[in-house]
Parts: C-alpha cells; sequence; structure tokens
C-alpha cells in the first residue's frame, strides 16, 4: 500500500481505453451535424 502513496508512484497503474475492436474512441461534439452524431451513436448501439 505505501507503494500505492500519491507522491510516491512506485507502482503507477495505468488503464487503457479503447472503442469497439480495439479501435479509436469516437466523440460526439457541438460541432458535428446532427446526421453525424446520430450516425455515431447507432454504430454504437449496434458494436454491443
Amino acid at each position: 500500500m505505501l507503494g500505492k502513496h500519491v507522491t510516491v508512484n512506485a507502482f503507477k497503474e495505468q488503464h487503457e481505453y479503447t472503442g469497439p475492436k480495439g479501435g479509436p474512441i469516437q466523440t460526439i461534439t457541438t460541432q458535428m451535424t446532427p446526421q453525424e452524431a446520430a450516425e455515431i451513436y447507432a454504430d454504437t448501439l449496434h458494436d454491443e
């Protein structure tokens, strides 16, 4: 437990997150058209 202390970072845990099938995570932004956002959202539902 001492090694996990914030200031020691002796055993820093690393986590990696990926999108479906190991690809990049797709994000929906305010700069997209509603159609683009809907397509990404629909793809997300089909990948589960």
